[in-house]
């Protein structure tokens, strides 16, 4: 499902750690190549020339072809959508909503310019909307893969697992390779706690597509769920091997490095995803645990503090801090804490405190 850049927060069981995943989407670009060409160029062939730059991945060269042909005014409902598409992965959402919003004024039926428009709504944060121009844009296609994709996307995002499963499983019976829709039925599937299943859908994704480091990231992730640290290991390593400033792989890996007791290596992973996005405070709290574990409990309510200055109605984290406060001896602090966040400690006489939870 599309947003790349949307962080979707599913903690685990364990208070001390925040696995985070991604999700995936695609956007539908029109590249439709017309063969009647004349000798001289002509807004149709720079059109041409464009498609086929855009297909290649040369972005930055088909975004000027597609500027030059919107600034002669030229009328195209492929090259607003397309610009438009260009402009979201910019960070240009306005425009591009504007851009895909002529597109459709220039076709009314033209059902990429509705799925494209629904995956800016997303990035939005308008997911009412963007359901309605996915649904759109099938009854206008009944055929259209991407947009069922999208639409399953939505709807996990919505937490209509079922609803979901059914979705994307019909975006793969329409295009049986579609690497995304694979990925995305992984990524729903473990929604719904089917990690065998999950499992051998991400996997499908990664053999149809080998250097797909979103979804090693994410099998990594299901491989986590099913305590299978050492091989979610390898899985994160791999993506960040494909995609070395990968956020999510290097702080997911430092979780699952913590659960093999490998705390050094699980700090200069979190570390990493902390300079990779500063403003990231389940990687503050985590840091915070790991640091607990090695015994530098003082370090340890330092990164908890920061979590808690990033978001401080973050209740887990300040759990966090109230427990390193009290092994540091810090009582009247740390009962204060757990008191005002309604939490409960477990004390055992042999073993002391065990643990802290809302």
């Amino acid at each position: 499902y599309a947003n790349m850049g949307q962080l979707n927060q599913n903690y685990n069981r364990e208070m001390d750690t925040f696995p985070v995943t991604s999700s995936y989407s695609e956007s539908k670009i029109n590249f439709s190549i017309n063969t009647n060409t004349s000798s001289r160029i002509s807004n149709r062939d720079i059109i041409n020339q464009a498609f086929k730059l855009h297909a290649q991945g040369q972005i930055q060269k088909a975004f000027e072809k597609y500027q030059y042909l919107i600034n002669k005014g030229l009328n195209d409902h492929r090259v607003f959508s397309n610009y438009g598409i260009i402009l979201k992965d910019f960070g240009k959402l306005k425009e591009a909503e504007n851009f895909l919003l002529k597109a459709i004024e220039l076709k009314p039926d033209f059902a990429n310019a509705y799925s494209n428009l629904g995956s800016i709504l997303i990035n939005k944060g308008d997911r009412k909307e963007a359901e309605r121009l996915q649904r759109k844009a099938i009854k206008l296609n009944p055929d259209f893969a991407e947009a069922y994709s999208n639409l399953a996307g939505i709807l996990k995002d919505n937490r209509e697992f079922k609803e979901a499963e059914k979705v994307i499983l019909k975006a793969i019976e329409l295009k049986p390779n579609y690497v995304v829709a694979h990925y995305n039925l992984g990524s729903i599937l473990r929604s719904l706690g089917r990690l065998k299943d999950a499992e051998l859908s991400t996997r499908k994704a990664i053999e149809l597509k080998p250097d797909f480091a979103e979804a090693y990231s994410n099998l990594g992730s299901i491989l986590q769920d099913s305590r299978k640290f050492k091989e979610s290991s390898d899985s994160f390593l791999k993506a960040i091997q494909f995609k070395p400033n990968y956020l999510l792989a290097h702080y997911n890996l430092g979780i699952t490095l913590k659960h093999l007791g490998k705390l050094e290596q699980a700090k200069q992973s979190i570390n990493k995803a902390i300079e990779l996005k500063y403003d990231f405070p389940e990687a503050h709290a985590t840091l915070g645990a790991i640091l607990r574990d090695l015994g530098r409990i003082q370090e340890s309510v330092l990164s908890y503090k920061n979590a808690i200055r990033l978001n401080p109605t973050y209740d887990k984290a300040l759990l966090g801090m109230a427990k390193s406060m009290l092994i540091d001896g810090q009582y009247i602090e740390g009962l204060k804490i757990i008191k005002d966040v309604d939490g409960f400690i477990s004390f055992d006489l042999i073993k002391g405190l065990s643990f802290i939870e809302v």
